[in-house]
């Protein structure tokens, strides 16, 4: 049985699919220009397939090295939300491709921190 977070997607047979996939993004660190390119190209190319691979978020304020800092939630929040804003833009340009996002290290800081603190579950 296939855990209910993964998705199968099979593509139609006798298609050639265009993907583009990029790797840690670290949001809201990405390099802007950079990351408008993909935006550009995916406009005007229209691939089939979408994926972010890892580290989409870079979490910095929760990552093992910055445990002596305080985390107030609302930074935490705010590139939460700054990450969404993003692949929201994907999704706009490309509404009917598959997408996909792979977790990396980065975005497990998350699922750590929050074993920690189950108060923040939510």
């Amino acid at each position: 049985m296939t855990p209910p977070h993964l998705m199968i997607y099979k593509l139609p047979k006798n298609k050639l699919t265009h993907a583009v996939v990029i790797f840690d993004p670290h949001f809201p660190y990405e390099d802007k220009r950079s990351y408008n390119a993909v935006l550009n190209y995916i406009d005007d190319t229209k691939p089939d397939v979408f994926a972010f691979g890892g580290d989409g978020v870079d979490l910095d304020v929760i990552s093992n090295k910055s445990r002596a800092r305080h985390v107030e939630g609302k930074r935490l929040l705010k590139d939460f939300n700054y990450a969404k804003d993003r692949l929201r833009e994907v999704k706009t340009i490309l509404p009917d491709a598959f997408t996909a996002y792979l977790e990396g290290n980065h975005d497990e800081r998350s699922e750590r921190y929050i074993d920690d603190h189950p108060e923040l579950e939510g």
